[in-house]
């Protein structure tokens, strides 16, 4: 078994640790590029939320360009217009100023000589027909359609009565022919006054109509004006915002993110340790975690298994003291290690009752051998001493023998019969003496077999 400066120092745990150390840069990486990402979709949908807010302001830039084009037109044409008035005023003002001078004429100057007086007349015809073909020229139609069809009416009378005139000599029909002009001036004069007037009222009118519609114009334009400005700064500002967000932002996550990588890294490393320690057998951890999250979840499921191997290994202390009184539960059904505790600890107690029981009996039986084994001692030690006695007769019968044999040998022919006697005596005492010493040997034997069994039955 490797210790742990032996596992720590192998090549499996540095990989382990080179895969620790890269795992923090590659999780710090992976999230900033997950917030860069986020951050450029969002920069992405406010560019796209300013483009439309861009659109729709050159849409209304270009609708108030062409309201300014169609202010631009009717000022045209009211232009047109108004030089048209102011030409058919003209021509108004000469028609007056010529059908005074005809007035004026036939008055001062309708009896003197016809041809100065035709003269006369002839002039202020024509200059009565001039500028009554202007004035209709001027106002082809329209609102004074009516008093021009009026003024056309009332000069063909006129030139009718003029020419009339230039053919007359008589004073009573110069007279007549000279009332019927001077009606006929006076419808003129009617019908060049009510022109002028509706001219006059007309112009006023459009004159409104311009002003109204050219401040309309100006204050729409200042409208789109500042509207445009606005909205060129909020592209700046936003512009600056969307730089700054997309330049700062990232780092901001990255430094959070780094942070957060080197407090988890901590934590792990912390975790780590503590899965080391309990590997190694050390069920003596105190745990200090605070946090909510998931890692906490895991630290207490890590103190949840280390408070079950302390139990584990109190109930393992017990068992290696003798004590079985204890007991363990498995936490649950897949706990194989817990189970196979319980169960040890349930047979170690079966087994302990059982040899409780045997060794009661095996004290009885002891009790019986050691009492018929001290009989036998005695009886033992008494056919020893009967033995010993024996010995010590056959020993000095021995001696005897020998002395014997030896004063045969003196004695001379009967020395060789007495030692033949002598040898089968001394051959019989040695079958006698072995024979008492394998007995010897059978009581020393019966002596340990006794003194065993008396250990044996002190021990149990």
């Amino acid at each position: 078994m490797t210790t742990r400066t032996e596992a720590d120092a192998s090549p499996a745990a540095a990989k382990r640790r080179a895969r620790r150390w890269i795992a923090v840069p590659t999780f710090f990486v992976l999230n900033v590029g997950i917030a860069s990402g986020i951050l450029l979709l969002a920069g992405l949908l406010i560019v796209e939320r300013l483009d439309r807010s861009v659109a729709r302001n050159a849409e209304v830039l270009e609708q108030s360009q062409g309201m300014g084009r169609e202010i631009a037109a009717l000022s045209d044409a009211t232009d047109r217009i108004v030089d048209q008035d102011l030409r058919a005023l003209a021509s108004l003002l000469r028609l007056v100023s010529a059908a005074s001078a005809l007035e004026l004429a036939m008055t001062e100057h309708l009896y003197e000589p016809d041809p100065a007086r035709n003269d006369l007349l002839e002039r202020t015809r024509k200059a009565l027909q001039l500028h009554g073909t202007a004035l209709v020229e001027a106002w082809p139609g329209g609102y004074a359609e009516t008093h021009i069809e009026a003024v056309q009416k009332s000069l063909r009378m006129i030139d009718s009565i003029v020419l009339e005139l230039v053919e007359i000599t008589s004073p009573v029909q110069i007279a007549e022919l000279n009332d019927e002009t001077r009606g006929a001036l006076a419808a003129l004069q009617q019908s060049l006054d009510a022109i002028r007037d509706q001219s006059l009222a007309v112009g006023e009118a459009n004159g409104r109509l311009l002003k109204d519609t050219a401040r309309e114009a100006v204050a729409e334009s200042a409208e789109v004006s500042t509207s445009a400005a606005r909205i060129d700064t909020l592209l700046g500002t936003t512009r600056t915002k969307i730089v700054t967000i997309l330049i700062g932002l990232p780092i901001i996550l990255g430094l959070l993110q780094f942070f957060m990588a080197v407090k988890l890294g901590k934590r792990l490393r912390y975790l780590s340790g503590i899965v080391r320690r309990l590997a190694h057998g050390d069920t003596q951890i105190d745990l200090a975690y605070t946090s909510r999250d998931s890692l906490g979840d895991v630290l207490r499921a890590v103190e949840s298994m280390i408070q079950t191997q302390r139990e584990r290994a109190r109930v393992a202390e017990q068992i290696s003291e003798r004590d079985l009184s204890g007991s363990f539960t498995s936490s649950s059904n897949t706990d194989r290690l817990g189970a196979a505790l319980s169960q040890m600890l349930d047979k170690l107690g079966e087994d302990v009752h059982q040899v409780s029981g045997s060794s009661q009996t095996l004290q009885t039986q002891a009790g019986q051998v050691s009492s018929g084994s001290a009989e036998l001692a005695q009886s033992a030690a008494e056919q020893a001493a009967a033995l010993s006695q024996i010995s010590s007769s056959t020993s000095a019968l021995a001696e005897r023998i020998r002395a014997e044999a030896q004063r045969a040998e003196q004695a001379g022919s009967d020395v060789a019969r007495a030692q033949a006697v002598a040898g089968e005596g001394l051959t019989e005492i040695e079958a006698l003496q072995a024979a008492m010493q394998e007995t010897d040997d059978v009581v020393r034997e019966i002596v340990n077999v006794v003194t065993f069994i008396d250990e044996i039955a002190f021990q149990t």
